[in-house]
């Protein structure tokens, strides 16, 4: 008897250690990763042929362009390639297949997104876990939407978080990271502004002093990696005067999309979504009334976000930057809900007040979370799909009520 408690009292401190919210994290973490593997690139862990998204199909047929000689950034429509020349560039890495391109690409971005599902929160109270399940649940059409139409949210969300656990300690990395994004995505060039003004904040006492070390480092990584992706990796695989003439007609390209694209019913920028609550047809006053409100929120957000991020604590720091960001964005389509898994751990922070509102705020963000599933908007509504609440807004609704709530 005395044997078996004293092996009992040597169990229980192991089995303690394991049920830990950390160690439910990394549960959680590789479920992630095994599910978005399955669905999307095979059933087992070995090199696959998955289906390749028709807009990545694209991509692949673009470098057989360039290898013939033709243009690769003619406007072809909703199907141009409209990444920089260093995204081009790299597609001389990848498998010249695109169903082995896709799988290597898409291997890359659910292993990172699964990793930075870990370490975007510290984990430490149970609480927490529901805080990352609930950020799944929010996100998780995002993420399928994602993989599903070949996009890249996931992965620069991943390397978003990334440079934020990574600029108390290693400010030139973040910087480096973030000199990237806009070579993927230029409306990333927004997030340039909360790290700034991490790295520039002042004395609690108000006074101005000198930049500091982390600021400079900053700024000196930004400022390498994007002259690096922006002109040097360009002009080693295509020569300069080459990789100078795409770069010119990737300018123009952008230039021309935006027409296209942002009276689309399915662009979810708050631009837009003004003009069609208000029916507000190219009005200046639907910009009017969408500038004021969006800088009232960046006002609201620059006020209440002046510190630093913590290493451990990217999602409550970021997730409200990232929300900001989808909704200023003039084109932004529905997979940019990617951004919504730290939403819980960034709207329960300590110190919340003003109970009541937020209690509102949340009964509304239910609803319209229930407004995009079919389950709900076939009985209730009569609606085939959920998407047919894509010109209301719908999306661009949720993104509004759950920054309101992270501020």
């Amino acid at each position: 008897m005395a044997d078996r408690a004293e092996n009992q009292e040597t169990k229980i401190p192991w089995l303690g250690r394991l049920f830990q919210p950390s160690v439910a994290a990394a549960v959680i973490a590789l479920a992630v990763f095994f599910a978005l593997y399955s669905q999307f690139l095979g059933s087992s862990i070995v090199w696959s042929s998955p289906k390749v998204p028709q807009i990545f199909q694209t991509y692949s047929e673009v470098w057989g362009s360039l290898q013939a000689g033709l243009e690769p950034y003619s406007d072809r429509g909703y199907s141009s390639f409209t990444f920089s020349p260093a995204f081009l560039a790299l597609l001389n890495f990848l498998p010249r297949s695109a169903q082995d391109a896709w799988f290597v690409l898409s291997l890359i971005s659910i292993a990172f997104f699964s990793i930075v599902l870990f370490t975007g929160a510290r984990y430490r109270d149970w609480i927490e876990i529901a805080y990352l399940l609930a950020g799944l649940g929010l996100s998780w059409r995002g993420i399928l939407e994602c993989l599903q139409h070949g996009q890249m949210e996931l992965l620069i969300f991943s390397l978003i978080v990334t440079a934020t656990s990574l600029f108390s300690r290693v400010p030139f990395i973040t910087g480096v990271i973030l000199g990237l994004l806009p070579w993927m995505r230029i409306y990333y060039v927004f997030l340039f502004v909360p790290f700034f003004l991490a790295a520039s904040r002042r004395d609690p006492s108000g006074e101005p002093r000198a930049p500091q070390p982390r600021l400079k480092l900053l700024f000196s990584g930004l400022l390498f990696s994007s002259v690096f992706w922006g002109a040097a990796v360009p002009s080693m695989v295509f020569g300069p005067d080459q990789a100078l003439s795409y770069s010119i007609s990737w300018y123009k390209l952008i230039q021309s999309q935006p027409a296209l694209y942002f009276f689309s019913g399915t662009n979810q920028s708050l631009w837009v979504a003004i003009e069609r609550w208000f029916e507000l047809d190219q009005s200046f006053v639907g910009y009017g009334i969408a500038a004021i409100l969006l800088g009232t929120l960046l006002g609201l957000l620059v006020l209440r976000r002046p510190v630093a991020p913590s290493a451990q604590d990217s999602f409550v720091w970021l997730t409200p930057w990232l929300i900001m960001n989808q909704l200023l964005n003039p084109l932004s389509w529905r997979w940019g809900s990617v951004a919504l898994i730290g939403t819980c751990f960034s709207a329960f922070r300590p110190g919340r007040r003003w109970f009541l509102f937020r209690g509102l705020l949340w009964i509304a963000v239910v609803f319209l979370f229930l407004l995009q599933q079919n389950f709900f908007v076939r009985p209730f509504l009569g609606l085939e799909t959920w998407t047919t609440l894509h010109e209301f807004g719908t999306v661009t609704l949720l993104w509004l009520m759950l920054l309101v709530l992270s501020l």
